[in-house]
């Protein structure tokens, strides 16, 4: 999104040292999301963001960048109030351990935010200047 912190350096890094690449992809603006390799062009999803091509490959990753509007220290996040991410993350957990990495501005760190019981906690946070590992 526009004022977010942009993650195509990160997976730019990652890519170089032989990582594989997956994005959030949306069928449409209800569809639960899934996440595809992004190998290839990327293609203006139902929300405006772009996403690999529909016949791109399914993954569940070991590791999820997670957008924000504000975190704090303990992995408590607000993000835009759709849901998408915590879904997610919930439902992959809850086969296998999933680490969940908050992309933010030095800014948008808070001393504590609210958490719902279906929230999903972040255990780590990366800015341009540090990476922050949770106090639970």
């Amino acid at each position: 999104m526009t004022s977010e912190l942009d993650p195509l350096p990160i997976l730019e890094s990652f890519r170089e040292n032989g990582h594989r690449i997956a994005l959030p992809w949306f069928a449409n603006r209800t569809a639960d999301m899934v996440y595809k390799i992004a190998d290839g062009p990327l293609e203006r999803g139902p929300f405006g963001i772009m996403q690999p091509d529909a016949e791109n490959p399914t993954i569940e990753p070991d590791t999820v960048m997670v957008p924000l509007v504000a975190a704090d220290r303990f992995g408590n996040r607000i993000g835009q109030g759709q849901g998408h991410f915590d879904r997610y993350l919930a439902k992959l957990r809850a086969k296998r351990p999933v680490v969940a990495i908050g992309l933010a501005w030095e800014c948008q760190i808070a001393d504590q935010l609210p958490a719902d019981p279906w929230d999903q906690p972040l255990d780590y946070i990366a800015t341009p200047d540090r990476l922050i590992k949770v106090t639970s």
